[in-house]
């Protein structure tokens, strides 16, 4: 009997998600909030959408894995939907120039690489932003739409390569991060620069500062301590 009864709650358990995701299926199909071919992104994992049946619905990603999820988890978790209604998507980067190029230089820079792009659009227009000032650089944010979502990862890297050459056409520099070096007198610079190389690690950047440890040579005995009594005895005449 309770055989029977645990067997009873397992069951009614799996019908429950069974018929959970029956449900949904049926909800998904006919609101049709998500259809076969849209780009959809459920906890983190984006792709399109290849099949919607009753039970559960397949996702290819970008990688080419096909992911299946239950009709249930589309219905009650979030999920971004990038071509429900239109393709159109906007592209957001950030750049970093030199603190010693002209901000509305750099604006201008990156303006005339985002017009010249034949898959960026004029309306809605490119847009910049000074956004901040940087560790290292004067920080900027560009906002540029393109027609379809499936060419955003290629017109990102164009824009790259066209704001590269525009920078160097105008001898923009974009900058490698800084850092203040404060030297302490009686550290050996040729110490230092072995304890700052790649690789190093925390034990061998602190034998920088052990100055007061002089190396012995090879058949060298180090010098013996000092007793003072001593010396006093060699100083104190014979009776």
């Amino acid at each position: 009997a309770i055989i029977g009864a645990g067997l009873s709650v397992g069951i009614g358990f799996g019908l429950q998600e069974l018929v959970a995701n029956f449900i949904s299926g049926i909800l998904l199909l006919f609101e049709q909030s998500i259809r076969p071919g849209d780009i959809v992104e459920v906890e983190g994992r984006m792709g399109t959408v290849e099949k919607l049946r009753i039970r559960s619905t397949t996702v290819r990603t970008f990688d080419n894995v096909e992911v299946i999820i239950p009709n249930q988890q589309l219905l009650t978790s979030s999920v971004t939907t990038y071509t429900h209604t239109n393709r159109r998507i906007r592209i957001r980067m950030s750049i970093g120039a030199s603190y010693d190029a002209d901000p509305q230089e750099v604006r201008d820079a990156l303006m005339t690489a985002c017009s010249r792009h034949g898959l960026v659009l004029k309306e809605p227009a490119p847009l910049v932003f000074f956004v901040g000032y940087g560790a290292s650089s004067i920080d900027f944010e560009i906002m540029v739409w393109v027609e379809d979502i499936s060419t955003m990862y290629q017109t990102r890297s164009d824009l790259f390569f066209m704001i590269w050459r525009e920078f160097e056409k105008r001898q923009i520099e974009i900058p490698y991060p800084q850092r203040d070096l404060h030297l302490r007198s009686g550290v050996p610079w040729n110490d230092l620069v072995d304890a700052l190389r790649p690789g190093r690690d925390d034990a061998d950047a602190d034998a920088v500062d052990q100055r007061d440890v002089s190396p012995v040579k090879a058949n060298e005995k180090p010098d013996e301590p000092v007793n003072p009594l001593k010396k006093l005895d060699e100083k104190r005449p014979l009776s």
